[in-house]
């Protein structure tokens, strides 16, 4: 195997630690002495015989011909402590990338930052470590040698921290190098992308959306579902306005009409509002009507949103998760489309959307109750699109909750519509109507269409009606253009 192993002028560019040329024992120099405790560190030992292939990994059964496990790959984090900077978890990798090790350990002094912004360390996850540090740095010893190959990105960091002397080394900083040459260094985020179109430290984003998550009083206000403060089990309360919403009213046309359905009769409508200015009232924006119109659009029954806001049993919270091995339980854009029935609005298709905009889920589902109109010129959903479908909204409801956890990011446009037609309770929560605000600040807010015009030069929903992939897209580029 052709390897590319760092000289001894290149160890000392990068910072890699090297024995002390006094040759005292335990005692090493590096490039930024004053900033790192030089002293304690251990060498990689001999291994004597080594074995015929060469292989000198610490293995209980010899390698297959093909592979070479005496090369690993080595990752750390690490928390800051009162005396720095220390290692808190390693993980190593073989040639077949099998993990090897993967262990926790306790610092040498008290924590006073968990780093969880870059390592994505818990302060729970080490509530059940006992290995310490010595512990953890002998287990390494016992599986590497001093002609192990050890692999890493910016690998001075990390045996630095661990307090490890090697030397045949292959870092990735140097195989694959800045175009402008040191001291700039790619960053292994940009060259898993380019190199092997791979998006990884999706930590990174998670942890950068936490400061966007909204707070428990901006959920209360823009009507999120909060659990039940007497604790009743799948009861929510709500604690907006409802953003102008009236009992018994037809959402459409706004005019009162039966809401059992027991007596229908035809709704029109317009799509837009007529706007008022210096108190004269200005034609419609849809068809550029007069106020008081006749409406431009007709379906063959009024209908209501009740449901949405006198509905208040029934809801589930998003389950907890243990914390994930890279401090991200998630980031996704949800979107639903709805349609009207005899109980009110129901969702009838879901689509959830990762942070590269690849579809996770995409599932059209059946409402509880009898449809009376399709909502297509805003759902875009029509009677076909329904032949077939077998899922009901529980179904829905379950997949999703097996998808997000309780810590998850969930990004949409006034997503409360969605999470409260789910009957989710969630607090993990981005809404880019608060992303982007309205110039005149709440209750107004900006349409999810002329957002996606203005700040990502793109028309959406420009015919047909809105469809949930499109506009969970745009939301999840409008947070990603955000960070």
């Amino acid at each position: 195997m052709f390897v590319q192993i760092g000289r001894n002028d290149e160890f000392i560019k990068f910072d890699y630690p090297r024995p002390d040329p006094g040759g005292e024992e335990g005692k090493n120099h590096v490039h930024k002495a004053n900033v790192y405790d030089v002293d304690g560190y251990k060498t990689t030992q001999e291994l004597k015989p080594p074995p015929a292939e060469n292989n000198y990994g610490v293995e209980l059964k010899p390698p297959p011909a093909e592979n070479n496990y005496g090369v690993y790959a080595i990752d750390t984090e690490s928390v800051h402590t009162k005396k720095g900077l220390e290692v808190c978890k390693v993980t190593v990798i073989d040639i077949n990338c099998k993990v090897v090790y993967d262990e926790y350990c306790l610092p040498t002094s008290d924590i006073i930052d968990y780093n969880t912004y870059w390592s994505g360390i818990k302060k729970e996850n080490l509530h059940d470590v006992t290995k310490t540090f010595a512990e953890l740095r002998d287990d390494l010893l016992a599986i590497f040698n001093r002609d192990t190959i050890l692999v890493g990105h910016g690998l001075n960091h990390d045996l630095m921290v661990l307090k490890i002397l090697h030397t045949k080394i292959i870092d990735t900083v140097m195989l694959y190098s800045h175009p402008l040459g040191l001291p700039r260094r790619r960053s292994l985020k940009d060259i898993a992308s380019s190199e092997l179109q791979r998006e990884i430290q999706v930590g990174d984003i998670y942890r950068k959306c936490l400061s966007k998550v909204l707070s428990e009083a901006q959920l209360r206000d823009l009507d999120y579902a909060r659990p039940d403060p007497e604790r009743e089990l799948g009861r929510v309360c709500l604690y907006g306005d409802h953003h102008g919403f009236k009992q018994g009213y037809c959402r459409n046309c706004c005019r009162p009409f039966d809401t059992s359905f027991a007596n229908r009769s035809p709704c029109d409508f317009h799509l837009e509002r007529s706007r008022k200015m210096r108190g004269v009232q200005m034609p419609y924006g849809c068809c550029g009507r007069s106020f008081g119109s006749k409406g431009c659009q007709a379906v063959s029954t009024h209908v209501h949103k009740e449901n949405l806001y006198l509905d208040t049993n029934g809801f589930k919270v998003t389950p907890q998760l243990k914390t994930p091995h890279d401090g991200s339980y998630g980031v996704y854009a949800l979107d639903t489309e709805s349609v009207h029935t005899t109980k009110g609005i129901e969702v009838c298709k879901v689509t959830v959307l990762d942070t590269n905009c690849r579809v996770v889920y995409d599932q059209f589902c059946l409402p509880t109750n009898e449809i009376v109109d399709y909502n297509t010129i805003f759902s875009g959903i029509r009677k076909e699109d329904l032949n077939g479908v077998t899922k009901t909204f529980e179904d829905v409801r379950n997949d999703l909750l097996e998808l997000f956890n309780r810590d998850t990011i969930l990004v949409g446009h006034s997503l409360f519509n969605d999470l409260n037609l789910l009957k989710i309770v969630h607090s993990n929560v981005i809404d880019t109507a608060v992303l982007y605000p309205h110039p005149r600040g709440l209750p107004l807010k900006r349409s999810l269409k002329d957002i996606a015009l203005t700040e990502l030069n793109r028309n959406i929903q420009s015919g047909g009606g809105h469809d949930s992939k499109e506009d969970a897209e745009v939301t999840m580029k409008l947070l990603l253009r955000k960070l």
